[in-house]
């Protein structure tokens, strides 16, 4: 066995947990960032309340209660609480990790029925149902978290809901809904009668679809009309927009040595552009990238990169699992390496073709898969996200503003306001003028209650937070 001292567990143990909201927080002279302006708001009081954003003055002209816990915010930036809405959850330990970076809220898009060893699946619904209630108890430090539980999937494989059928579509939608998860996560190889089946059930029980598309079978087009919420990843065939220059793909086509027959693919999925760039910015479907996962594929020639995720505190099987895979990318033959780079460049391409069409994107990281670190992998995300063209305002909608619009709860507003859930994240710089000071955190509200500087680092502490393992 390889022990944890007592000390350090009861360190770990009293760094994790947290208290129910008790009594006032005043932010005194914050500057609020702003996100649906797009402006900063300097030296205002924002008070928090029993979980919530109590109110926003001047401070010039308020102060705080008496009784209430003071902290002086000047030179501080306040945004939202962010949000990760591409999360595998594999262990405990990701939970107060998530917090530690200013993510309050994930999206754990599942994986099967049993523990998985890579940290590319999630671990059983039941075992997340009781590490999100110990969150929601306030004996854990973690973010919010939505379920969608196993996936479905058509290919039979053993650990997810099976959907080869339209009735067994429908009987997974049931298992779900029996569950109790949150949404229902669509993987792949599932025919379209099926696919059809699964929205429809998934609508009747008040279930949004979100994951792969299995474009073996429906296309895109098919998933953004029957609903689908949300599309995982910048994959074929969309990555066939990434340019509207016909010379340009064929300049890909070639350099990349496509064989005709998946040149004539490439070509009739590209004719189909026009349509899918029409249809993101008319139907209620967001995007979300995941580019983190995908530039980890070029990442790997960096020995810095696998070095650090080794000596991370992710479980052993996690580490070996992101060792093995920086091996085998590194083992690939140069041509395959080009190749990497090509399809890295056109992802990036393809995330900026998106947003110029008016599409609705979703930050989310896909942590812990290939290299991921939980929490700390989101604001690599955003800066990504800039990297490909958005701007930093664009980005933090990401993770703030269009998870508010993605959920249509007036509980999650993605913005700075009177009324809404106080999960908040005070910085020491401005986030507009570089995306990078997301990484600059002075301290978070979670649940209405302040962690400062110290207990963020207490939560970071990898000795602390190293697993117990056999």
């Amino acid at each position: 066995m390889i022990k944890v001292t007592l000390g350090l567990m009861l360190g770990f143990a009293a760094a994790a947990t947290t208290e129910q909201p008790r009594g006032q927080l005043a932010f005194e002279h914050v500057s609020i960032v702003d996100l649906a302006t797009g402006s900063v708001l300097p030296d205002m009081l924002v008070v928090v309340d029993a979980g919530r954003i109590a109110s926003i003055t001047d401070a010039k002209a308020a102060g705080a209660q008496p009784g209430a816990t003071v902290v002086d915010a000047t030179g501080k930036y306040m945004i939202p609480g962010l949000w990760d809405m591409h999360v595998h959850i594999t262990d405990r330990s990701y939970l107060p990790q998530f917090v530690a970076h200013g993510v309050t809220g994930v999206r754990d898009m599942g994986g099967g029925l049993s523990r998985p060893t890579d940290g590319c699946e999630s671990v059983e619904p039941v075992t997340l149902q009781a590490w999100r209630a110990e969150v929601e108890r306030g004996e854990l430090v973690g973010p919010r978290i939505l379920l969608s539980g196993p996936v479905v999937s058509g290919t039979g494989w053993r650990t997810s809901l099976s959907a080869r059928t339209p009735e067994e579509a429908v009987t997974a939608v049931a298992s779900l809904e029996a569950l109790r998860m949150d949404f229902v996560k669509v993987y792949e190889k599932i025919s379209l009668e099926s696919y059809l089946a699964l929205a429809k059930a998934a609508k009747a029980s008040g279930m949004v679809i979100a994951g792969h598309v299995p474009v073996e079978t429906v296309g895109l087009l098919d998933a953004i009309h029957a609903g689908q919420r949300s599309i995982e990843h910048i994959r074929d065939p969309l990555l066939m927009c990434f340019t509207a220059e016909k010379d340009e793909l064929s300049l890909f086509f070639a350099q990349d040595g496509w064989s005709e027959a998946d040149v004539k693919w490439g070509w009739l999925a590209h004719a189909q552009c026009p349509d899918i760039l029409s249809a993101v910015s008319n139907h209620a479907v967001w995007f979300t990238p995941t580019l983190v996962v995908e530039h980890a594929k070029v990442a790997v020639e960096d020995p810095r990169w696998a070095e650090k995720r080794l000596q991370s505190w992710l479980p052993r099987s996690v580490r070996d699992a992101h060792a093995e895979y920086a091996r085998d990318k590194r083992a690939q033959m140069p041509e395959e390496r080009a190749s990497e780079h090509r399809w890295w460049e056109a992802q990036k391409k393809m995330v900026g073709r998106l947003m110029q069409s008016g599409a609705s994107l979703l930050a989310g990281t896909d942590s812990a898969c290939e290299g991921g670190l939980p929490g700390e992998d989101l604001h690599s995300e955003l800066e990504l996200l800039v990297e490909a063209g958005l701007t930093p305002r664009q980005a933090l909608a990401a993770a703030t503003l269009e998870p508010a619009r993605y959920f249509e709860s007036g509980d999650e507003r993605g913005l700075i306001t009177a009324g809404a859930r106080a999960d908040l994240v005070l910085l020491d710089g401005n986030p507009l003028e570089d995306i990078s000071n997301t990484r600059r955190i002075h301290g978070v509200v979670r649940l209405g209650q302040w962690l400062d500087s110290s207990r963020l680092a207490a939560l970071r502490d990898t000795k602390a937070q190293l697993p117990v393992e056999p």
